[in-house]
């Protein structure tokens, strides 16, 4: 297989993986034109995908990226799902329409909408600061709710993948747990809001490899291009206390990575390389740079600020499920972890030998037929993958340690269970 680095452009990434693209189905978010989203987005449409489901705020900037694709190949199924990230109900809206439109299974997702540097502090309609939310907290919730396609094609061939573009600019601060909405913007900075939504996608990615076999999962810096408009707010002068920043929340000297601005049609050759290459598969989850897999901050990677940013980021985001779903027992992604259920199914056993053991008749004590279906069904659940209604796989290994929850509606119920690991 090829090695690509700074100067690979998204073609020639493309058509060195065409295989894994062929046939495919891609959801990318926030591919309005011009954007990193709309540079793959075209890429991708040369090496015969089955379907490039374009998720973004506005229909407007993603027609002309949807008319491209059906340029090169009218085959192409191309769509727009209406999406606003900062907002949690169009989410959910937005994952079930998805759904829907792609038969539940996605083999690749690309989380690419973003902001950067907004200099007035704001917030989201669930009060999350605007940076944060719309980087980070809204790709957390849909990728969740998106997680039953993306498991669906984990079996296949090529896998499944999530990627998240993050930025070098995580290196300007970590993530603020103890003041992540800045006191209500007392102490709001545009670099650090920026640097801590940064950091979060990488926690984020980290996050979803330890809680999920089967689906891959990259951090990807894509670098600096000015065509995508990303900056157009800010002046170069901006940027200069990125410097001082960095030095006050880290101690570090932030430094620029080479070359500091790479063309257009470089500029989504890295995430590509995340969503495509098979022989970085083993080394998920990392962080890319410059189409190779880079070093990751601690604070950005380490097993306990991973866990820690997850259990938060449930918080921020208190219910997965989508609307109108059938009434059921759900848990981490939906349903009840295997190990929950072994435990269960084990003090039931142990619940009916008590019982047998007060009564007189012990000739039916061993082989009552309630204890051996129970016996059987742990015999058949413990250590192997349980595949839940929605296409859920669960793994012990996987779900150890999940943190699980307790929530009754009138359309759901779910039951959450804080406890040790199994």
């Amino acid at each position: 297989m090829p090695v690509f680095d700074a100067t690979a452009t998204s073609e020639q990434v493309v058509e060195a993986f065409a295989p894994q693209v062929k046939g495919r189905t891609f959801v990318i978010t926030g591919a309005g034109q011009p954007s990193i989203g709309s540079s793959m987005a075209i890429a991708l449409a040369r090496a015969s995908p089955g379907h490039i489901l374009i998720a973004s705020r506005t229909a407007a900037k993603v027609e002309p990226v949807l008319t491209a694709i059906g340029k090169i190949n009218p085959s192409i199924k191309a769509t727009f799902v209406q999406v606003d990230l900062s907002d949690h109900d169009s989410v959910r809206g937005a994952a079930q329409k998805v759904l829907e439109i792609t038969a539940s299974k996605i083999d690749v997702l690309i989380n690419s909408a973003g902001n950067m540097a907004l200099k007035e502090y704001t917030v989201d309609k669930q009060g999350i600061e605007m940076q944060l939310s719309a980087n980070y907290v809204g790709h957390f919730l849909l990728t969740n709710l998106l997680m039953p396609a993306l498991l669906a094609a984990a079996n296949t061939e090529h896998g499944a993948r999530v990627v998240n573009l993050c930025s070098l600019g995580y290196l300007i601060s970590p993530f603020r747990f103890d003041d992540y909405n800045f006191s209500g913007g007392t102490t709001y900075d545009l670099w650090t809001a920026y640097g801590q939504a940064k950091t979060a996608n990488i926690l984020f990615t980290f996050g979803l490899a330890k809680r999920l076999r089967g689906v891959i999962a990259f951090a990807a810096h894509p670098g600096s291009n000015l065509d995508t408009q990303l900056g157009s707010h800010l002046a170069m002068e901006d940027y200069n206390s990125i410097y001082e920043t960095t030095k006050r929340n880290t101690g570090k000297d932030f430094v620029f990575e080479e070359p500091r601005f790479k063309t257009y049609a470089q500029i989504g050759a890295t995430p590509l390389t995340a969503a495509l290459d098979p022989d970085i598969a083993p080394k998920s989850p990392a962080l890319l740079i410059n189409s190779q897999v880079a070093e990751t901050a601690e604070y950005a990677s380490s097993p306990e600020m991973v866990e820690k940013f997850w259990k938060l980021s449930e918080k921020l985001t208190p219910k997965f499920l989508l609307k109108k779903r059938t009434p059921t027992v759900v848990g981490y992604y939906g349903y009840l972890k295997t190990s929950t259920i072994v435990k269960l199914a084990k003090i039931l056993v142990q619940a009916r030998k008590d019982y047998i053991s007060t009564t007189s008749d012990t000739a039916s004590k061993p082989e009552s037929q309630l204890g051996t279906e129970i016996q059987r069904f742990i015999d058949e659940v413990e250590g192997q993958p349980v595949v839940d209604p929605a296409g859920h796989q669960h793994h012990k290994e996987a779900d150890a340690g999940a943190r699980e929850s307790t929530k009754t509606e009138e359309s759901d119920v779910e039951i959450k269970v804080e406890g040790p690991d199994d």
